[in-house]
């Protein structure tokens, strides 16, 4: 059918149709993110779904410790691994940490010691990071941060072992934690590090992680 030849009668023209719904990835995005953070215990524990480590604070991504003898750790059918941190034993996440987070993983200076810890989940946001302006999921990264309690400004954009993240500074309080939030297409996986009185040797172990951090 041309339309070149169409001449429609200009006293019954159809009205246009109106135009389809708007949908924002963006928002998409907060859901998915807030379907994984928005667990209370996190809150306890000094984790939320963004920012390690003490190097990422001048923007830096990680450099990768140069030994290749350490343990891989890698949850079943995980989206992630990394190398076990120098110092660190592996430990069950803590059934009242893992929360949504799927695929959790966990490390400790000692069997036992919660209260010093690094925990790693990952989640799945219902759209493609990579095809979002990096404002646009800085906004929703701040919201949810904001929304469990914590200062978004504390915020920084940096990468991780080459993916885009968010570093937060969280305090619980006489608690700390640094929190990730590390992004590749539809996956985020978090790296939470809580300190209670070990505050040098976590921020190593979450150095440490972070510079062998892979998502697959």
């Amino acid at each position: 059918m041309s339309y070149e030849l169409y001449e429609p009668n200009p006293y019954h023209a159809p009205a246009p149709p109106p135009p389809p719904p708007r949908r924002s990835a963006s928002g998409w995005i907060a859901l998915g993110i807030v379907a994984a953070l928005a667990v209370p215990v996190l809150i306890v524990l000094g984790c939320g779904f963004g920012g390690i480590l003490l190097a990422a604070k001048s923007g830096a991504s990680p450099s990768p410790s140069a030994s290749t003898t350490r343990e891989t750790v890698q949850p079943a059918g995980g989206p992630y691994r990394f190398q076990l941190p120098a110092g660190y034993v592996p430990i069950d996440a803590p059934a009242d940490a893992r929360g949504t987070l799927e695929h959790a993983t966990a490390a400790a200076l000692a069997p036992g010691d919660t209260a010093n810890i690094l925990l790693a989940g990952s989640a799945t946001l219902p759209v493609d990071t990579g095809t979002l302006a990096e404002d646009a999921l800085r906004t929703e990264v701040d919201a949810t941060v904001a929304a469990l309690g914590h200062d978004a400004r504390t915020g920084q954009a940096t990468s991780v072992h080459g993916y885009s993240a968010y570093r937060y500074d969280f305090v619980y309080g006489s608690a700390h934690a640094d929190s990730y939030f590390v992004f590749k297409g539809t996956t985020m996986v978090q790296v939470l590090c809580r300190w209670a009185d070990q505050k040098d040797a976590v921020r190593r172990g979450c150095d440490d992680l972070l510079a062998t951090l892979t998502i697959t």
